[in-house]
């Protein structure tokens, strides 16, 4: 029996710690922002039950259907299954983890083929696991965003190693999950042609560098096609519709050039991998733009995936390629030097709580508030209209009719939650006008952290 190489070992121990993790987070401290999770939670579970691209979370933003969400995601389906064997938040979010993790292959290989140097590997590696950004892509929330950036590391890396069937599979299930990726596709050749071991015959230096972008060209007319509109397409969070300028967000004006100063001359060695973050320089780091005080913490945390990669291979081609005029012992010297420099705490992170110890360890224990609300579940029948607490929505996801408490509802949907809900999932303290003008309610438990209310009469 062939043993499994030492980098795909690594990789299935950081997938199944990063998936474990995931998990803890989400119990620990809950989703960066509940009503996205839900939504996700929900699309998948009503495919896995033979009930299409249907979902109530969202849909006072008319975003049933797949042609009428605000992103194309038909790469849903393939998550649809998980919902069968483990009906919840919980699986999406241990997938992503665990795909975060096996990304380790990519990102290694692309960087050592690069640079010619298994240190530079190292590096990359190393920064692409501990990055505080990485940290919170990952374990803030779930996305496809996310997940669709490790698919392209495996499309670029299996282009790279001349095979560019499955290379363009990968690429079309990552661009189905988020279009916002067609960007980094199309300029992922240069990448590809660096870790490619074969001679630059002009046939194969083309075909490198064009095959990506027209892929991501045919998937983009396609997608518009389909939809009709280039409107809903470029939607508010998509990366070709710049708002209101072209800056950083503060807290990356604080944090990146503080970072990045002692290898700046490694990460720009590293060029080809560098272009991956171009899509992001251009729309996600001013994404925060509409307003000036979300931190990096918040919920456009994984517009930032993209960036975590392309700064681990640059980083990592640049240590490797200078390492070769250093000699070893100083390339290792180097090679920790950049470690250190892109993953340990700074100031600047500590004050915004971006190590990525504080990321693992969360900011307070809530098992028995965890333990609290599974017991309240058990008391919900499964196919029961619920309408909860933003906080809380994920966790009743799993099932036809579920709703968050949007003060902004519009009447339309205050008039369905009136049609449709029968039990309302809040924390103990939550008050909200909206909830209560559905009532009469009867309480049927009261915990310490949250409680379920019942309408009856319930029409």
């Amino acid at each position: 029996m062939k043993r499994p190489s030492p980098l795909w070992a690594c990789a299935i121990a950081a997938a199944i710690v990063l998936a474990v993790l995931c998990l803890l987070r989400l119990q620990r401290a809950g989703p960066v922002y509940g009503p996205d999770l839900a939504f996700f939670t929900q699309v998948t579970w009503n495919l896995a039950h033979g009930e299409g691209f249907q979902q109530t979370v969202l849909a006072q933003e008319r975003m049933s259907g797949l042609l009428d969400m605000s992103h194309f995601i038909p790469a849903a389906i393939l998550y649809a299954p998980l919902q069968m064997l483990w009906p919840g938040p919980e699986v999406l979010v241990m997938l992503q983890g665990a795909i975060w993790g096996l990304a380790l292959v990519p990102v290694v290989r692309l960087t050592t083929a690069a640079s010619n140097s298994k240190i530079g590997g190292a590096v990359a590696g190393a920064i692409y696991l501990l990055h505080p950004l990485s940290m919170r892509c990952v374990l803030a929330d779930f996305r496809f965003a996310t997940v669709g950036t490790a698919l392209l590391l495996f499309a670029i890396d299996r282009l790279a190693r001349g095979r560019p069937g499955s290379a363009v599979l990968l690429a079309v299930i990552a661009c189905a999950g988020r279009e916002d990726l067609l960007v980094t596709l199309a300029i992922s050749g240069p990448l590809a042609l660096a870790a490619s071991r074969r001679p630059w015959q002009r046939t194969h230096v083309v075909r490198l560098l064009a095959l990506p972008a027209v892929i991501a060209f045919l998937w983009y007319l396609l997608v518009t096609g389909l939809r009709g509109s280039l409107t809903d397409f470029v939607s508010s969070g998509s990366l070709f519709t710049p708002r209101e300028g072209w800056g950083l967000p503060p807290s990356l004006h604080q944090d990146l050039p503080a970072v990045l100063r002692p290898v700046l001359l490694t990460v720009f060695l590293g060029l080809e991998a560098l272009i991956l973050a171009i899509p992001v320089c251009w729309g996600t780091w001013f994404v925060q733009m509409r307003d000036p005080q979300i931190a990096i913490s918040d919920g456009s945390i994984y517009y930032l995936a993209v960036l975590v990669p392309a700064l681990a291979i640059a980083a990592g081609i640049g240590c490797g390629r200078l390492g070769r005029w250093l000699g070893y012992k100083r390339s290792v010297a180097l090679a920790v030097l950049a470690i250190a420099a892109l993953t340990l705490p700074t100031p600047a992170r500590r004050s915004k709580g971006a190590a990525w110890w504080k990321i693992v360890v969360g900011t307070e224990s809530n098992s028995q508030g965890h333990r609290e609300l599974k017991d309240l579940l058990t008391k919900i029948p499964d196919e029961a209209g619920v309408i909860a607490s933003m906080d809380l929505v994920p966790w009743v996801s799993a099932r036809p009719e579920v709703y968050w408490v949007d003060v902004g509802a519009n009447e339309i949907m205050r008039s369905r939650w009136r049609a449709k809900v029968e039990y309302a999932l809040l924390g103990s303290r939550d008050g909200d006008s909206a909830v209560e003008a559905l009532g009469p309610w009867n309480v049927v438990t009261q915990g310490k952290r949250y409680r379920l209310l019942r309408r009856e009469p319930f029409p």
